[in-house]
């Protein structure tokens, strides 16, 4: 069982910003929401804007990079290294989708893309690969970036009213 927590404020401040975790949090299946959850969700489309999901998703996958070729904090070098590959193409292949549809769905539909994650994830694929495949999903995303429908900025005012309305109807005297 995945069991993380944020407090909605510091969630939707990090949403405005385009945070990856956070957006991927928005879409993801679950199995039943209180009515104030499904609301939430209901803001994803308000809190993406074009210029933050193009600058948050890319530096989270060099984020990724970096950690791939320099494993931090005790992981012994190329222990994890398939996981932050892995991690590196998905959030690219990820925000460029978002950007060109102005939608995310955790599921990955690109079949070939797919076996080529697996692939990774079990070692069967160089970091040369993993890079030259970065590469194409780079120009991927700042082409979805250039084109994009996706709204110049986040709704901020409508979110912030929503999170007062929530603040108030569970506020305890």
């Amino acid at each position: 069982v995945d069991d993380v927590a944020w407090e909605v404020g510091h969630f939707l401040h990090l949403a405005l910003h385009g945070n990856p975790t956070i957006l991927e949090t928005f879409v993801a299946p679950i199995e039943e929401a209180t009515f104030d959850g499904k609301e939430l969700r209901e803001l994803f489309p308000l809190v993406i804007s074009r210029k933050r999901v193009y600058d948050a998703f890319r530096g989270y996958a060099s984020s990724q990079r970096k950690k791939m070729f320099e494993p931090t904090g005790g992981v012994l070098a190329g222990e994890r290294v398939w996981k932050f590959a892995v991690a590196y193409l998905r959030v690219l292949y990820h925000g460029a989708f978002l950007l060109e549809s102005g939608q995310w769905h955790t599921q990955i539909e690109n079949s070939d893309f797919l076996h080529l994650l697996r692939s990774i994830r079990g070692g069967n694929e160089t970091l040369g690969a993993v890079v030259d495949e970065a590469a194409h999903l780079e120009s991927n995303i700042t082409r979805a970036y250039l084109g994009s429908a996706v709204q110049e900025e986040p709704q901020t005012e409508v979110v912030n009213y929503w999170l007062l309305g929530l603040r108030s109807r569970h506020w305890r005297r």
